[in-house]
């Protein structure tokens, strides 16, 4: 019996320590960019349909990766979304946002990734705490995870122009990261 239970833990505990793939559910994630104006309004910018993954290990998040297109950006405004593609995003020339996890540590308040940003085609360092809700077991035996973050950015230190002559824009950009990583 000793045997079997030495055996059973010699295969068990390799597997535990192993990294377990997830890929982000792009149905269910987003991003959203507010910025605020002297109007006191936040406009939300919202990219969907997100791409990347993450790998959880021994139990924790120990990697992380996203990508999201400008192309389908979103403020409910048709006139809106082609001024910020064309002029403040410039979409012809950088299609997307990504965020790579260099490494993720644990903090008094949760995990924080710590990586590269890049938007407008500037890459700059940046620390993104993580709040990790789950797991959720779905019907076909995969796990389901949220992770959320809220983060803000220098919309100067990334080279983000945006004019209105009847506002004032604030500098700071504020990510709204929403993710679902399912198991693969």
């Amino acid at each position: 019996m000793k045997r079997l239970i030495s055996i059973f833990l010699f295969l068990l505990i390799p597997t535990m320590l192993l990294a377990q793939n997830y890929k982000i559910d792009g149905d269910n994630s987003y991003i959203g960019i507010k910025y605020k104006s002297n109007t006191l309004n936040h406009l939300v910018v919202r990219l969907a349909n997100i791409k990347g993954k993450a790998s959880i290990t021994r139990g924790k998040i120990s990697k992380l990766g996203f990508k999201a297109s400008l192309k389908n950006l979103s403020t409910g405004n048709e006139d809106r979304d082609e001024y910020l593609k064309e002029s403040v995003f410039k979409t012809k020339k950088y299609k997307s946002i990504h965020f790579e996890s260099m490494r993720i540590e644990g903090s008094p308040n949760g995990p924080v990734a710590k990586g590269l940003f890049t938007i407008n085609g500037k890459s700059k360092g940046l620390i993104i705490p993580l709040t990790v809700t789950g797991p959720v077991t779905q019907e076909n035996g995969k796990y389901r995870i949220g992770i959320s973050s809220t983060v803000e950015i220098s919309r100067e230190s990334y080279q983000i122009v945006i004019v209105n002559e009847d506002e004032k824009i604030s500098d700071t950009l504020v990510l709204d990261i929403q993710l679902q990583i399912i198991s693969k």
